[in-house]
């Protein structure tokens, strides 16, 4: 067991440094360049976390309502990543918007690698199986062209998806 655990320490360092090395030079700069195509959704969810802290820090409740549409009437605009825009909340309070999401989507990339690590150790028996498997799968071109080109950062949850069929 204590093997095991060591194994999930080792996935999250190196998937948490294969997801550093595969958005250079965004550590140069984590305060000025952000993860993901410029030209991407990125900015869009960047603005919808503020929502988020802006509704739910500032008046309690969910984002949902904006009153910067429809002048001035406002209007209903439902934000699709709002499970990544709770967690933006202390990133942001501490490391500040940009630098918060960039840790959001190493962090995340770090979790699908321990997670798959988990299912697929559950598989096949083997630590190094499931430790070279994991990282390959966060090095695959799917896992990467959400995190690295698509800006939709709603996708970055491709974690829970091993954890729910290692549970299942």
């Amino acid at each position: 067991m204590h093997q095991r655990i060591k194994a999930c320490v080792a996935v999250f360092a190196l998937s948490f440094l294969l997801a550093i090395a595969c958005t250079w030079p965004t550590v140069i700069h984590p305060t000025e360049v952000v993860v993901g195509d410029p030209q991407s959704d990125i900015w869009s969810h960047l603005w919808g976390y503020w929502r988020t802290e802006r509704d739910v820090l500032g008046q309690g409740i969910l984002p949902y309502d904006e009153p910067y549409l429809n002048h001035p009437y406002g209007g209903k605009l439902y934000h699709v990543d709002l499970l990544n825009s709770i967690y933006m909340l202390p990133l942001t309070a501490v490391f500040g918007r940009i630098a918060g999401f960039n840790l959001l989507v190493w962090l995340q990339l770090a979790f699908a690698g321990t997670t798959m690590h988990l299912l697929l150790f559950e598989i096949t028996k083997s630590i190094r199986v499931s430790v070279v498997l994991a990282l390959l799968f966060v090095l695959s071109p799917f896992v990467l062209s959400f995190a690295l080109a698509s800006g939709v950062s709603e996708r970055l949850h491709f974690g829970l998806l091993p954890l729910y069929l290692l549970f299942l």
